[in-house]
């Protein structure tokens, strides 16, 4: 007896793929399924993790356009679509830019790299900067309010009119930084290292610092009002005409004149 040819199984047991897609056996045997099922799962649909991969993507280069109305209509449009999980931008890097009026509240920038970027009047309003890396950053009337800033670090940058309303950072290192007539309202931090740090003008209110080491901290013309710093080994640091209010500076600290010496 002659053996019958028998066409290859279906890998899809109930024959969920349908034309013009179809599994590898149904394709050999050039048989089409003849129950088919509501969905195939030979799908051209991304999968979330795709779509929240190229949805980053996709927001990142509208950050590196410097276009502020993009980005922003590209951010309604996906909090439209899904209002209930955050946006994630973990582990972009943005380097040379000049960046005005972009809204970055609420976004995750986890592990995030801003380098040798200007940035202008954007809002951080409860944003993720956990893992967060500036380097020669100038930030001028940026607003960073609630959100998460662990181990953050600045380094050879700049803020100037910034201001930090009820933010909680932890782990955190600050080098070779200067803050120019910025406020700190209600700041926690714990863990703080500075090195070569000045802080001129501005003002410290009802701040509370646990833990640290600062090396070559400035404090100059400041308003320090009602803050607590604890637990801070201080070195080298300086303050100069600075107002304290309710406030002790940790040992460590010596205090200058503001006056210069005329030769």
């Amino acid at each position: 007896m002659s053996a019958v040819a028998t066409a290859p199984a279906c890998n899809l047991a109930l024959g969920a793929c349908t034309p013009p897609r179809l599994c590898l056996s149904c394709r050999a045997s050039s048989r089409r399924p003849t129950s088919p099922v509501p969905f195939c799962v030979v799908s051209t649909q991304q999968s979330p993790p795709l779509e929240a991969s190229f949805m980053s993507d996709n927001l990142a280069s509208l950050i590196r356009s410097a276009n502020p109305q993009a980005f922003h209509s590209a951010l309604r449009s996906r909090q439209e679509r899904d209002a209930s999980s955050p946006i994630s931008l973990e582990a972009q890097t943005f380097r040379e830019l000049t960046l005005t009026g972009f809204d970055f509240s609420e976004l995750d920038l986890t592990n995030c790299a801003f380098e040798n970027c200007t940035l202008s009047e954007v809002r951080f309003k409860d944003a993720i900067l956990d893992g967060a890396f500036f380097e020669g950053v100038t930030l001028l009337h940026c607003h960073f309010e609630g959100g998460s800033y662990e181990g953050w670090a600045l380094d050879a940058s700049t803020l100037s009119r910034c201001s930090f309303d009820q933010v909680v950072i932890g782990d955190n290192e600050w080098t070779d930084c200067r803050l120019n007539e910025c406020e700190l309202e209600g700041l926690a931090a714990q863990d703080w290292m500075m090195e070569r740090v000045t802080f001129k003008g501005g003002r410290w209110q009802n701040v509370s610092i646990e833990g640290g080491d600062w090396s070559h901290v400035t404090l100059r013309e400041l308003i320090v009002d009602a803050t607590t710093i604890t637990d801070v080994d201080a070195k080298n640091c300086y303050h100069v005409e600075v107002a304290l209010r309710g406030t002790e500076l940790p040992e460590g600290f010596l205090e200058k004149s503001g006056r210069r010496k005329a030769l």
